[in-house]
């Protein structure tokens, strides 16, 4: 079968859990024998580029951002046209599936609907009030929708979030995770309480400020713990730090991971990751840290409760509160002096991955 996968952005240029995802589902699917072109933007030079895998990344060189105000054609929106010319010249394909608004606008704007048309994997949760303000946003997201053939969403949560405010079914499948990365040894420093959080803290969403607040609670009661963050870029951590006491920067380590080794290598010394999001789509950073064998909390909101669904594994914490917060985080710290509990982690983080969803993802097109 010959697939493309569309995005509008993807490695090396940004790394999030959505271009991470497009890259393992282009390799997953190159090693059962398809055909896969990976077609996304690059902002310094069109080129094509084979991955380890014999998946094919074909990059298109972005334009500059035009207009001004709620008009501006801004970074997401001017990847349209080039994915567009992109395809002009691939030829047909079995499959496609689009990863944003930007692209499967490009493709509803081509031939591809009359020639079985297009799958759009919506990266979050769609709300409407994404959209305040900004117009061409609105229309491109409301055209990609009713072009796709077939809606899939990460989650339970997702999917009730685009019928209530958009009043689209979507089928729900969630990203895949190769939780053979994360495998390896883990420290066995029996002092250390380590907290990680690999969230963006300049993501209003990721609500990071709240971890940092349950910290002084945390180590209240668990005097050794620390908290390590790792944002995606050393500038998204800036103005939280500057907020922040010397007291509690003490206790506060950052490490922005250069690899995914790196990352891989974080969450096994962890004895806890802690996601505090609101409305998140998904958490992918739970099954990883899963994988590694830590246990993890995340909040009572969104699509975290469809991941954190055993107390053997994690716990949940109410919304923006610190003080629950720091009780659901002392609960997983007291997990550790259990030999099985990396085990079991793993095991449990085994339903993610690729072997489980990538079948799921090709019976889509089956009877």
């Amino acid at each position: 079968m010959r697939i493309l996968l569309t995005s509008p952005f993807a490695h090396p240029y940004v790394r999030r859990g959505v271009e991470r995802y497009v890259g393992e589902l282009a390799d997953w699917l190159a090693g059962q024998g398809h055909e896969v072109v990976l077609l996304t933007t690059a902002p310094d030079r069109s080129r094509s580029e084979s991955r380890p895998s014999g998946a094919l990344t074909v990059f298109v060189r972005s334009g500059a951002s035009v207009g001004r105000g709620r008009l501006r054609v801004d970074e997401l929106i001017r990847t349209t046209a080039p994915i567009l010319r992109g395809l002009l010249r691939l030829g047909s394909f079995d499959r496609v599936e689009a990863h944003h608004y930007p692209d499967a606008t490009a493709l509803r704007s081509t031939a591809l609907p009359r020639r079985g048309g297009y799958d759009f994997w919506l990266p979050g949760v769609p709300r409407r009030t994404s959209f305040l303000g900004r117009p061409l946003h609105r229309a491109e997201f409301g055209w990609a929708v009713g072009g796709a053939r077939r809606l899939l969403a990460l989650s339970e949560h997702a999917a009730a979030a685009l019928h209530a405010e958009f009043g689209h079914q979507a089928v729900v499948l969630p990203p895949g995770v190769d939780t053979s990365r994360y495998d390896g040894p883990r420290p066995s420093d029996p002092d250390q309480q380590l907290i990680f959080c690999p969230a963006a803290p300049d993501d209003p969403r990721k609500r990071v400020e709240v971890l940092v607040r349950a910290l002084p609670l945390v180590k209240k009661r668990r005097p050794h713990a620390t908290l390590l963050l790792a944002p995606p870029t050393e500038a998204s951590v800036v103005g939280l730090l500057a907020s922040l006491d010397d007291d509690l920067r003490a206790y506060i380590k950052v490490r922005v991971p250069d690899s995914s080794e790196e990352l891989a290598a974080l969450y096994r010394r962890a004895q806890v990751t802690v996601l505090p999001s609101l409305d998140e789509a998904f958490g992918l950073v739970l099954v990883e840290s899963l994988a590694a064998g830590t246990p993890v909390v995340g909040t009572n909101s969104g699509g975290i409760p469809e991941i954190i669904s055993d107390p053997a594994i994690g716990r949940l914490a109410a919304a923006d509160d610190p003080e629950d917060l720091a009780d659901a985080i002392t609960a997983c710290l007291d997990l550790g002096s259990d030999t099985d509990l990396s085990e079991r982690c793993r095991r449990f983080a085994r339903r993610w991955d690729w072997d489980q969803v990538g079948p799921r993802w090709l019976e889509l097109d089956q009877p």
